[in-house]
Parts: C-alpha cells; structure tokens; sequence
C-alpha cells in the first residue's frame, strides 16, 4: 500500500492548502495530487505545491503528503535543490550564515547587471 493509498478523499486539507484557496482548482489541491499520483498522470498541480504541508496537519487519515510529492517530482537539479530548500528551510539558514552574509560571493555575482557592470544601488 503506497502512501496515496491512504487517502480517503475527506476534503478536509483543501481549505488548509494555499494554492487550492487562490485556484478554486481540485489539480491544485492535495487531494487532487494525490488522485494524479495514484493515477499516474503528469499533473501540472504537483509543481504548485508550496510544500508548506498544512494539509498533513489538516488530514485525520494521516497521509503523509510531505513524503509523497518529494518523492514523485522530477525536476531540474536546480529546481530541486530549490524545493528541498523549501521542504527544510534550517538548511537554506545554514547556507546563508555560512556565506559570510552580504559579503557572499554568491551574492555579489547575482547583483551584476545583465547589461555589464555593478548594479545601482537604491
């Protein structure tokens, strides 16, 4: 039994789900990413997903939505490393603290301008 297979469709995590609120869309709820999971079917819903889990705190089933949607999205290594800094943000605190803050590297390379240059400061 995989971990869609909890799900009994209750509708309880739609109103804790962000993106379902603003959408109104079923493919952008939890309930509706966990039926294109269980169906197999590429859905546009799942690379939505805020990844905030309220929904996990909403569900009296206990589906581990969390689990689920980390383990179904197939993304770009970039994206991906994105949404696993969303999934645990201590880590994206980490990376920051350890960057030696605004004097980061990093950080000065994305304040160049596209168009040659430094970035004017406001």
């Amino acid at each position: 039994m995989g971990l869609e297979d909890t799900c009994v469709h209750c509708g309880f995590c739609l109103e804790a789900c962000p993106t379902y609120v603003v959408t109104r869309s079923e493919i952008h709820s939890p309930r509706g990413r966990i039926t294109s999971v269980r169906l197999a079917v590429q859905s546009e819903g799942i690379e939505t997903c805020m990844f905030c889990r309220r929904c996990e705190l909403a569900c009296p089933s206990g589906v581990e939505y969390g689990k689920l949607i980390h383990n179904v999205r197939k993304e770009a290594p970039l994206k991906k490393a994105v949404n696993v800094i969303m999934e645990k943000p201590s880590i994206a605190f980490r990376l920051i603290r350890s960057s030696k803050g605004l004097n980061s590297p990093l950080l000065k390379s994305t304040q160049s301008s596209p168009f040659g240059g430094e970035a004017s400061r406001v």
